[in-house]
């Protein structure tokens, strides 16, 4: 019997080679990146996470896995909902999309509708208030597979709400409560609840992975599901996908930006005791910069 170890090493040498190739604009309008497909296997707990400037090609999901396809919502409109410039928001506000951010959206929506139809990507799942963006998902998707696609909103993907930090600037609320209070507030599981009647990062994590798993269950193997959130419920899920323990805190999750998450059964769910981490296939990957809202490669929110 011949060993598989030597291929399992030139695949893992072959995936370290590919790390620097950048990414290629697609002509007209929000420029798309291309993604050709790649059939190795890199696992996050052997080597970083990587996001798709550095990382082009991307493997069909493995007939033993389910994939969760991760969307952050597109650029937002802050002075639509009558908030400060730059001013934290959370779930209780519906904030419209800017014209950059539909843009981006709409770009997304074609990356995912050209390079993963074939995974039958049949459900786009979406907080009440990403129900704009997730429906751009849906229509992109919907011609391209069999039967159409559903969209299903769920309030367990609503922003963490930010109690009376809403509406305040980063900088108003160092002098309220302390330079150090935006770091307690994402470490600290009760912070949010206790000092800022909002909500808990932990209620925040465990409202996270309770949807997350329930969008696997309903993904069947070989299958990939979308799901269109916010910035922290997206930590939350990358954050328990790559292992880190900061409530994600050190993950950039830019606007309109995507994750691919690969799902082993022995990786979920989130109850299961000694879980494999999941193959992070693109970490908090973004199009290139759409008229209107252009900003850089790396938008930052809050």
């Amino acid at each position: 019997m011949w060993s598989l170890v030597p291929f399992i090493g030139m695949v893992r040498f072959g995936a370290s080679l590919i790390c620097a190739a950048q990414f290629a604009a697609l002509a007209g309008g929000a420029a798309m990146w291309q993604a050709p497909r790649w059939p190795g296997r890199v696992a996050v707990k052997e080597r970083p996470a990587v996001k798709l400037e550095e990382l082009t090609e991307v493997p069909f999901v493995a007939p033993w896995e389910r994939r969760i396809i991760l969307c952050r919502h597109g650029h937002v409109a802050r002075e639509a909902a009558d908030l400060q410039e730059n001013a934290f928001y959370g779930g209780n506000f519906d904030v419209p999309l800017s014209a950059g951010g539909d843009a981006d959206m709409r770009a997304v929506a074609e990356y995912i509708a050209s390079q993963h139809y074939s995974e039958a990507a049949a459900t786009v799942f979406a907080s009440p208030t990403a129900a704009v963006s997730g429906s751009l998902l849906q229509r992109a998707l919907a011609p391209r597979v069999v039967g159409g696609v559903r969209l299903v909103q769920s309030d367990l993907l609503a922003e963490v709400d930010r109690g009376r930090w809403a509406n305040l600037t980063a900088a108003e609320v160092r002098r309220r409560w302390g330079d150090d209070s935006y770091e307690r507030w994402a470490l600290d599981d009760d912070y949010g609840a206790r000092e800022c009647g909002g909500e808990g990062m932990g209620d925040v994590r465990a409202r996270a992975l309770a949807v997350r798993d329930l969008v696997l269950e309903r993904t069947l193997p070989g299958t990939a599901s979308v799901i269109c959130t916010h910035l922290w419920v997206a930590r939350q899920i990358l954050a328990d996908a790559v292992g880190v323990e900061d409530g994600g805190l050190c993950i950039d999750v830019p606007y309109a930006s995507i994750s691919l998450l690969d799902f082993p059964d022995t990786a979920w769910p989130s109850t299961r005791a000694n879980r494999d981490l999941p193959y992070v296939r693109l970490l908090g990957c973004v199009p290139a910069d759409a008229a209107g809202d252009a900003v850089g490669m790396h938008r930052k929110g809050r």
